[in-house]
C-alpha cells in the first residue's frame, strides 16, 4: 500500500477534459463517480472503483482504477481479471495513462500493480505507447518484483512500437549515470535486450526515416495548441506513412488498429466498413484531427438514436481545437437535440479557454513540410485545380505531386488519364474507388451511380434526405461534376453556381428547375421526373430536355403539341421519360414527322440520365428506330420482341439493335425469334448504348 492516500489531484494535469469535467462532478456529488470521490479510507475507494469497473462509466473509469491501485492494486486487480477481454482491453490504455502520469509525477506504484499491468497489457495494445517513460522507470526500481515486471513490458513495447525503442533505451542509458555498478550492468542488459527485438521489427517494416515519430510530434502539438497550420501536415505525412506501409486486409482490421499506431489511422479510415461500427477502436489512438474529421461525417449521417453517438462525442471532447468545434457545429446542425455533443462542446471550450499556446512551433512546421514534399505547394496545386477544374494538364500535374506524398488520389489520376485499356489497369482503378471513393466524393447519404473520370467525380445520384445535401454544397469535391440527378426536393440553385462543368441535371419536380440555366451557362441538358410546363421555363437555352409527361392515359394531341414545341424552341432532342409501351410505335411514328432532330423513348423506370430497359430513338425525317438496352432485370430484357412489334405495327421496316454487353448466345437467340416473327423486318445489330443527354 502507499505511504499516503491517493486521490485525483496529482493526475489532473494528464486528464482529458472529459475526465476532468466526470471528476468535479463526482465532487459535487453528481454522477457515476460520485461515490468513488467522497472515498476517505483505501477500502471506500476500492470498493466504489469496482463498482465502476462493473458498470464501465465512461472513459474516467481506467483513470479512477490507475489512481486506486497506487494506493491498494489487489482489490482492482482481481476485480480486471474477471472481466471479459474485451471489457479489459478498452480499459487498459486509460488505466496505463493514470499509471504513466502517477510515476511522472513522483508517485511509488505498488508490485501488485506492476504485476496487473503485465496481465492487463497484451503484446499489441495501444497502452505500451503510454508505459514507455513508466517502464524505464521500474527497470532501475530496488525491487527485483518491479524490475522483472517492467523488463517484460519493455519487450513488449520494443515488438509493437519500434519507434519508441530508441527514447526507452535513451532513458535506460540515463539512468545508468548514477546508479552503482551493479544496477549499471543490470540496466545496460535491459537496453541491449531491446536490441534484438527491435532490429526484427525493423526487418520487417518499411523505413521511415523519422516520418512516424515526427508524426507523433505533429499530433502532440496539435493537441496542445490547436493550430490549423498543423492539421494539413498531419494528413500529408499520415499519407505517406500509411502508403508505405500498403493496404489494411479487411481480416487484419482490428489487429492493427489495436497498435493505435498514428501511422496507420490513413489506412485504416480507408476501409469501407463504416467508422461508426468501429468507434471503440477508434478511441484508443491519441486525439487526431483526421478521426474527427471522419467520424464527424460518419455522425451526420447517423441516426439519432444510435448509441455510436455517445462515443463520438467523447472522442470529440478529447480533441480540444478550433476545428473540432467546427465539426460540432456541422453535427449539430443535423442533430440539435443530441446533448452527449452539447457535453463535449462545453468541455473543448473549457480546455480552450484555459490553452496558453496556440501556436505549433514554427521550426516543426517548417520541419513537417520538407518532409512531405512541399505541402504548400500541393495546397496551392489543390487551389489551382478548383478556380479551373476543366485542366487536364494542371490535374496531371496535380497527381504527380500527389503521388509523391503517396495521396491514392495521384494513382488515380496518372491512371485515368493515361485512358490504357487493359484489365489490370481497369481492376486497379476500381480498387482505388472501392477503397477511398467515399472520401472523393461531397456527400455520403444515399448516393448511387457514381463515376469518376480522370481522377475525379463526374457523376452521381444523390437520393432523400435533402439536409446532407444542402450542408455539402461548400465542399469542394463538386467542382468537377458533369452530370448530377437529385431525388430530394431542394434549391439546387446555390450548388449549381459552383459547378462550372455541369453539363446535366435531372430533378424531382419542376419547381427545382427554375433558375437552373441562369446559375450556369454550361447546361445543356434538364430533366423532370414530372409533367413540367415546357411554355414555363426557357427552354430555348437548352440542347437535350426531359420529362415524364405520359402517364397511364397517352394523349397524341398533347404528344404532338409538344413535339412540334421542342421543334420551334431549336432544341437537339425531347426525352420521354417511363414511356407507356403500348404507345410507343405511334409515338414513334409521330416523332419522324414532327418534332425535333432526336426524340428518345425510356421504356423503363425513371433513373435520369442513364435509362433503364429498353431506350428507343427516331429521328424526324427517317423512319428507322434504334432500340437499346440500358440495363436492368432480365424479364425487361426478354421484351424486346414486343417494343420491336409495336415499331414494326407503325410501319418502321428497319430497326438497329444495341446491346453490346450482353451474352452472345442471349442475343443471338432473341435475334433469331426477331427475324423469324417479322421477316419483312431489315434488323441490325448495332454498337453502345444511346446517351439520353447528348446532343443529336
Amino acid at each position: 500500500m502507499a505511504a499516503q492516500f491517493v486521490d485525483a489531484d496529482p493526475f489532473i494535469s494528464a486528464m482529458g477534459p472529459a475526465v476532468r469535467q466526470a471528476i468535479g462532478l463526482g465532487r459535487n456529488g453528481h454522477g457515476p463517480l460520485t461515490a468513488w470521490c467522497a472515498a476517505w479510507t483505501v477500502r471506500e475507494q476500492v470498493r466504489a472503483c469496482n463498482a465502476l469497473v462493473a458498470v464501465r462509466a465512461g472513459e474516467a473509469t481506467g483513470w479512477v482504477v490507475g489512481i486506486t491501485m497506487f494506493n491498494e492494486a489487489r482489490g482492482p486487480r482481481r476485480t480486471l481479471v474477471d472481466l471479459a477481454p474485451e471489457m479489459r482491453a478498452a480499459l487498459a490504455p486509460t488505466i496505463a495513462e493514470a499509471f504513466a502520469a502517477g510515476i511522472a509525477t513522483g508517485l511509488h506504484a505498488p508490485v501488485a500493480f506492476w504485476k496487473a499491468l503485465v496481465e492487463l497489457v497484451d503484446a499489441d495494445s495501444p497502452a505500451l505507447r503510454v508505459l514507455a517513460p513508466a517502464v524505464a522507470v521500474g527497470v532501475g526500481s530496488d525491487v527485483f518484483a518491479i524490475r522483472g515486471a517492467a523488463r517484460e513490458l519493455s519487450r513488449r513495447i520494443a515488438r509493437a512500437y519500434p519507434a519508441v525503442v530508441p527514447a526507452l533505451v535513451a532513458q535506460l542509458q540515463l539512468a545508468q549515470a548514477g546508479a552503482e555498478p551493479g544496477r549499471r550492468r543490470w540496466l545496460d542488459e535491459v537496453a541491449r535486450s531491446l536490441g534484438t527485438p527491435i532490429e526484427r521489427a525493423v526487418a520487417r517494416a518499411v523505413p521511415d526515416d523519422g516520418e512516424v515519430a515526427l508524426l507523433d510530434q505533429l499530433l502532440v502539438a496539435w493537441h496542445a495548441s490547436g493550430d490549423p497550420a498543423v492539421e494539413p501536415l498531419i494528413v500529408a505525412l499520415g499519407l505517406a506513412v500509411s502508403g508505405a506501409r500498403g493496404p489494411v486486409d479487411c481480416r487484419e482490421w482490428d489487429r492493427v488498429a489495436r497498435l493505435a499506431d498514428p501511422g496507420d489511422v490513413a489506412r485504416l479510415l480507408e476501409d469501407p466498413v463504416p467508422p461508426t461500427k468501429r468507434v471503440q477502436a477508434l478511441a484508443r489512438f491519441p486525439p487526431d484531427p483526421r478521426i474527427v474529421a471522419r467520424l464527424a461525417q460518419a455522425a451526420r449521417e447517423l441516426s439519432p438514436t444510435r448509441a455510436a453517438h455517445a462515443e463520438i462525442a467523447a472522442i470529440f471532447a478529447r480533441a480540444p481545437a478550433p476545428s473540432t468545434l467546427a465539426h460540432l457545429d456541422a453535427i449539430e446542425r443535423r442533430w440539435p437535440e443530441i446533448g452527449a455533443y452539447l457535453a463535449a462542446r462545453d468541455a473543448i471550450e473549457e480546455a480552450l479557454a484555459q490553452r496558453v499556446a496556440t501556436a505549433a512551433d514554427p521550426a516543426l512546421l517548417a520541419e513537417a513540410m520538407s518532409r512531405t514534399g512541399a505541402g504548400q505547394d500541393v495546397e496551392a496545386l489543390w487551389v489551382t485545380h478548383h478556380a479551373n477544374p476543366s485542366d487536364l494538364d494542371h490535374r496531371a500535374v496535380l497527381g504527380d505531386a500527389l503521388q509523391r506524398i503517396h495521396d491514392p488520389r495521384g494513382e488515380l489520376i496518372a491512371l485515368q488519364l493515361a485512358n490504357r485499356d487493359e484489365p489490370a489497369a481497369h481492376a486497379r482503378v476500381e480498387s482505388l474507388i472501392a477503397a477511398h471513393g467515399e472520401r472523393w466524393i461531397p456527400v455520403r447519404a444515399n448516393v448511387s451511380e457514381v463515376r469518376f473520370a480522370n481522377g475525379f467525380l463526374v457523376a452521381m445520384r444523390v437520393g432523400r434526405p435533402s439536409e446532407a445535401l444542402v450542408e455539402s454544397f461548400d465542399r469542394p469535391e463538386w467542382v468537377t461534376v458533369e452530370e448530377l440527378v437529385v431525388d430530394t426536393a431542394c434549391d439546387l440553385a446555390p450548388l449549381v453556381t459552383r459547378l462550372p462543368l455541369l453539363r446535366r441535371i435531372a430533378v424531382r419536380d419542376e419547381d427545382m428547375l427554375a433558375g437552373l440555366a441562369a446559375a450556369t451557362p454550361a447546361l445543356r441538358a434538364v430533366a423532370c421526373c414530372a409533367a413540367w410546363d415546357l411554355d414555363a421555363l426557357e427552354i430555348a437555352r437548352y440542347a437535350v430536355i426531359g420529362g415524364q409527361w405520359a402517364g397511364a392515359t397517352w394523349s397524341p394531341n398533347a404528344f404532338l403539341n409538344r413535339q412540334h414545341l421542342a421543334a420551334t424552341r431549336g432544341l437537339a432532342a425531347i426525352v420521354h421519360l417511363q414511356f407507356p409501351v403500348r404507345m410507343l410505335g405511334p409515338a414513334a411514328l409521330v416523332a419522324t414527322e414532327s418534332g425535333p432532330p432526336e426524340t428518345r423513348f425510356v421504356l423503363g423506370r425513371y433513373r435520369g440520365w442513364r435509362g433503364d430497359g429498353w431506350v428507343a430513338r427516331v429521328s424526324r425525317g427517317v423512319r428507322v428506330a434504334d432500340l437499346a438496352w440500358a440495363g436492368g432485370v432480365t424479364s425487361a430484357f426478354n421484351l424486346a420482341t414486343a417494343h420491336v412489334g409495336s415499331l414494326v405495327t407503325a410501319g418502321f421496316r428497319r430497326i438497329r439493335l444495341h446491346a453490346p454487353h450482353r451474352p452472345a448466345a442471349q442475343l443471338a437467340s432473341m435475334t433469331t425469334s426477331i427475324r423469324a416473327r417479322f421477316p419483312e423486318l431489315e434488323l441490325e445489330l448495332a454498337g453502345g448504348p444511346i446517351d439520353l443527354g447528348a446532343p443529336a
